[in-house]
């Protein structure tokens, strides 16, 4: 029983990574209904409008420290 140990311990790792790397299927209801309340978000217009002030004039990351 010793020999087959990392035997089994192989296959219960595999099958253990195999039943989680399984995901459900999110229901079509669930995902209007998130995707309605994205977009009635007012505050994504207000960081829309905000992003693209910044990028308007050239956006590089960084410039705002000084070089050393």
């Amino acid at each position: 029983m010793k020999k087959n140990t990392p035997f089994f311990s192989l296959i219960l790792l595999l099958l253990g990574t195999q039943l989680s790397a399984q995901q459900t299927k999110p229901d079509r209801i669930a995902q209007l209904k998130l995707a309605k309340s994205i977009l009635a978000d007012q505050n994504l217009k207000y960081v829309d409008s905000l992003a693209r002030e910044v990028i308007k004039e050239g956006f590089n990351a960084g410039s705002g420290y000084s070089q050393i």
